[in-house]
């Protein structure tokens, strides 16, 4: 009985979205998944290629950071075969990376362009034996985002104005 009542809860949060990307966050599960914005100083959208100096979202790279070395990522037969996905919310382009989830810390490396490269780093906690969840990013050293004091802790979102 508890099975199909996790399988309703489940639907029907599948079908209270409008868009599958726009909520996956906050579907049962999903505890670690997280996007972000990047704007800059007036505003506006970097990672839409109608910006001025905007970023070439084809070029982004990912990095994992194992033990000091920078693996990037790159899953050709994966629906984010660069360990990415990008999608409009709100009128804004949201990034949203896929790091390989080892341990309870992970790190990474965005390559924008060969000219800029950021840190990200997350930390998690284990809910359950087969669930983590994300608990504190920091991108470049900086916390962005704090699961103590999100407003909607659900809603893992940050932006970076660069």
């Amino acid at each position: 009985m508890k099975k199909i009542g996790y399988l309703f809860v489940t639907i029907l949060l599948s079908l209270s979205c409008s868009d599958e990307k726009d909520c996956c966050s906050q579907i049962a599960g999903n505890n670690t998944l997280f996007e972000f914005s990047l704007v800059n100083q007036n505003g506006e959208d970097l990672l839409n290629e109608n910006t001025q100096n905007s970023y070439n979202t084809n070029n982004i790279k990912l990095y994992n950071l194992i033990d000091g070395e920078e693996i990037l990522i790159n899953n050709p037969n994966s629906d984010s075969p660069n360990g990415y996905s990008i999608f409009e919310k709100d009128g804004l382009n949201l990034f949203r990376p896929f790091f390989k989830e080892s341990n309870l810390e992970i790190s990474g490396i965005i390559e924008w362009n060969p000219n800029k490269r950021d840190k990200i780093s997350l930390e998690m906690v284990q809910q359950s034996e087969n669930v983590k969840r994300l608990v504190k990013i920091k991108y470049n050293g900086e916390i962005v985002w704090n699961e103590e004091t999100a407003t909607n802790p659900d809603n893992r979102y940050f932006q970076i104005v660069m």
